[in-house]
């Protein structure tokens, strides 16, 4: 990671504080979509923080969308080297991962995930509908979920165009 963002952007520190504490689990899963062995697998990593108790799922899913991109470059090593003498034929994998995900670095608390469609949301004033998730644990260190309106206000439609920003996809950003 330190060679990957030498001068990691606030919203990437704070993904990092996560990983640093030590409480990630990070696995690579794949599951078929029909019966058989032929049938295609839809693969993805699943990364969580067990320690957490759930207040930073996007930061979860900002380290399991680098874990993608890390391993798409490292896959025919671990292939190699771990897969196939336990049994396992990667086929597939890197190819395509199940999701994509747009995420956008805020100034403080993490990164933004971005939705296409909004979904409804329910704030301290009152119901709202937003295409943004942030971690609980950011909505609690600013001390306020005016933060969800306050993206879709000024940042929705930029966007809009699925474009993730996060500072692996995105270094020129912030």
């Amino acid at each position: 990671m330190d060679a990957r963002f030498p001068e990691p952007w606030p919203a990437t520190r704070a993904v990092r504080d996560y990983l640093d504490v030590g409480v990630a689990s990070l696995a690579l899963r794949g599951e078929r979509e029909g019966e058989g062995e032929d049938a295609p697998a839809e693969w993805y990593v699943q990364l969580s923080f067990s320690g957490c108790a759930g207040l930073g799922e996007v930061s979860a899913r900002v380290a399991a969308h680098w874990a993608e991109h890390w391993l798409a470059g490292e896959l025919e090593g671990l292939a190699h080297d771990i897969l196939r003498p336990a049994g396992f034929t990667p086929s597939g994998v890197g190819d395509r991962f199940a999701e994509h995900n747009s995420f956008l670095p805020m100034e403080r608390g993490g990164y933004a995930l971005y939705h296409l469609e909004p979904s409804p949301c329910h704030t301290q004033k009152g119901e709202t509908s937003t295409h943004f998730e942030v971690d609980e644990a950011a909505i609690e260190e600013l001390g306020s979920d005016d933060i969800i309106r306050r993206l879709e206000s000024s940042h929705a439609g930029l966007m809009a165009d699925g474009r993730c920003r996060c500072q692996l996809c995105d270094p020129d950003g912030p």
